[in-house]
């Protein structure tokens, strides 16, 4: 039986496509002081703009026509305009909101975390909100979220 090699060059072209795709798709963010941002830092980012309650940072890491999702399918909002109101209400309203992230998995252009949320007045006895969101990261811009919520 007669054994086949891939020439030296040929290897060479396949690691090179290899990589470049690989990091096509790790690279799915927009470039940021000449560095391109993972839709991992995009989604943290928002995290830290979330946590610090700063709605203009927050706000700065959706895109215009951002919607947010109720598992699986049903529109809770749609726009950014939409969404910034309800957000800077609870900001400006629960003033010891922090979330902290339990898991996160992170795909190509989706993040999945697994969230637990603390601050909102009157929860201390029934716990944290304990939830799922998953972001789709496009042109560097979390361009949906879908929540779904557990206890």
């Amino acid at each position: 039986m007669k054994k086949e090699f891939i020439k030296a060059k040929d290897h060479y072209l396949l690691l090179i496509f290899c990589l470049f795709v690989g990091a096509a798709q790790a690279q799915v963010g927009t470039k940021k002081s000449n560095t391109i941002e993972t839709a991992e830092q995009v989604v943290q980012r928002q995290l830290e703009a979330y946590n610090a309650r700063n709605i203009d940072a927050f706000m700065a890491t959706y895109s215009d026509s951002v919607k947010l999702y109720r598992y699986p399918h049903r529109l809770i909002s749609k726009g950014k305009k939409s969404m910034r109101k309800g957000y800077a209400r609870m900001f400006e309203k629960v003033t010891e909101l922090h979330c902290k992230i339990v898991k996160r998995i992170v795909l190509g252009n989706k993040v999945i975390d697994q969230e637990r949320v603390t601050g909102f007045p009157g929860w201390k006895k029934n716990g944290p909100l304990e939830a799922v969101a998953v972001y789709t990261v496009k042109n560097g811009l979390i361009d949906s979220v879908t929540f779904i919520k557990g206890k």
